[in-house]
């Protein structure tokens, strides 16, 4: 798989709706810092509660109701900035609070499902595309940012209407979903791996809670705004003539790429940008390497990509809740500027590792390809045993075997290329020459027939 430009895209405009959304030109209609912090801890609520229902998420209407949901949201999001800005005042009251529930879901909800779909991929596929995004977004948002700067009050209106357009892309693009894999129960080594997987997760987002302390301001510089689209464009160019092999090179040098494009349009505002865009490189280290860190768990670990993505958002969440109501008590402003150098510096070199870890793990790939050989082989000979002991035709062992691993009858139809009627038409002769009447049934003895053919 090469660049899916509908992943690309998506994934694209809500990177970028979320970079640089506190810079404004005029006065703000939200105070950003008091706004995070009722949206934060919302925001790890959502992510949570998706986690405990995220096999609903494999579900494509699910999905697509989903989508139509935070899209409505941001519509509404817009409305109100509307009408705040008409009245010339701040949102307050009762409108701040309806703002500060849809902006949730607006902002948090499409995160969780374009990490899904970057962990849908292999790592490579993964890595190549988060490539293209991450430049892309970089393009939207100073798009975003500039347009600000010459028509002040647009910022946060744009960055809505991005997160919308995102939406609307999810809903109706060709965004690929896997389906879930059989999850196995993790050993001791692997338990702990996940253990500190997550807790790393918890601890990026505790350092960007705890450094987000103010925001960018005035600082941009329209003309380096300008060489930087240049720069952003001018390097996808260059990357879409090379082979894909040959772009995932670059991954682990992206996080510190991503670290210059941050800073680069402030670059003849003074030392103090420094700490002040310090949690958008924290930020933009974990999304970057969470897009396709996600699909080498996936795969290693037999683990199911809605899980891995929701559980790994709500850790970070968490983290980040943790960050802006007990990290910045606890740290002092003197000790801002060193704390930002040593956070940011621990951001750019974890991201990195990830990435080389992630990406170029020869144990991670051998254990995955030996995980993938042994579940080939098992699904072979339960085919095998299935067309040999219960008489089903080769069509109607890959469905029973479907079935049983969790697939919807739409998701068999969407795995095998046959409609409905068909699907149906064979579950009946499955479940007659097996003697079964229910699906609860036919999993119970595919899944006793591989115990038999593992023991």
């Amino acid at each position: 798989m090469g660049v899916s430009w509908q992943l690309v895209v998506g994934a694209a405009l809500h990177w970028a709706s979320m970079l640089y959304q506190s810079v404004e030109f005029s006065p703000s209609l939200l105070a950003p810092i008091e706004v995070s912090c009722v949206i934060t801890p919302l925001s790890a609520l959502v992510a949570i509660l998706f986690s405990v229902f995220s096999h609903l998420l494999e579900d494509g209407r699910v999905r697509l109701a989903i989508s139509c949901l935070c899209v409505a949201a941001g519509m509404a999001g817009l409305a109100l900035t509307f009408v705040a800005q008409g009245a010339g005042t701040a949102l307050q009251g009762p409108v701040l609070v309806a703002f500060e529930l849809i902006a949730t879901v607006n902002i948090v909800v499409p995160i969780i499902l374009w990490g899904y779909a970057f962990a849908s991929l292999d790592k490579g596929a993964a890595g190549h595309n988060a490539v293209y995004t991450a430049l892309l977004a970089f393009v939207f948002a100073l798009a975003i940012a500039l347009v600000s700067y010459y028509a002040p009050g647009m910022n946060e209106r744009l960055n809505v209407a991005a997160r919308c357009a995102s939406g609307v892309i999810l809903a109706v693009g060709n965004v690929y979903f896997s389906q879930s894999e059989q999850v196995r129960r993790p050993r001791v080594s692997q338990a702990l791996f996940l253990a500190r997987f997550y807790g790393g997760r918890f601890l990026m987002g505790a350092a960007v809670g705890t450094l987000l302390v103010a925001v960018p301001g005035e600082g941009f510089s329209p003309l380096l705004m300008l060489v930087e689209i240049v720069f952003c464009l001018g390097l996808l160019c260059f990357l879409n003539t090379r082979r894909r092999s040959l772009v995932c090179e670059d991954v682990p040098a992206m996080p510190v790429v991503l670290a210059v494009l941050v800073w680069f349009p402030f670059l003849g505002s003074g030392s103090e940008v420094f700490g002040l865009t310090v949690p958008l490189v924290i930020w933009l280290s974990w999304l970057f390497v969470s897009s396709f860190q996600l699909s080498g768990l996936r795969e290693s670990l037999a683990a199911a990509g809605a899980l891995l993505s929701t559980t790994e958002k709500a850790a970070l969440l968490c983290g980040w809740t943790a960050g802006l109501y007990v990290g910045k008590g606890l740290v002092p402003a003197s000790c801002l500027d060193a704390l930002s150098f040593v956070a940011v510096s621990a951001a750019l070199v974890w991201a990195v590792l990830s990435s080389l870890h992630t990406v170029y793990s020869r144990r991670e790939d051998d254990f995955a390809d030996r995980a993938n050989r042994r579940r080939a082989e098992l699904e072979a000979r339960v085919l095998g045993e299935l067309r040999g002991r219960f008489g089903l035709t080769d069509r109607e062992a890959q469905i029973a075997f479907l079935l049983s691993q969790g697939y919807t009858r739409p998701g068999v139809c969407g795995q095998l290329g046959i409609s409905d009627g068909t699907a149906r038409a064979h579950s009946s002769h499955i479940y007659a020459k097996l003697g079964i009447h229910k699906r609860d049934e036919l999993i119970a003895a595919v899944q006793e027939l591989e115990k038999r053919l593992e023991a």
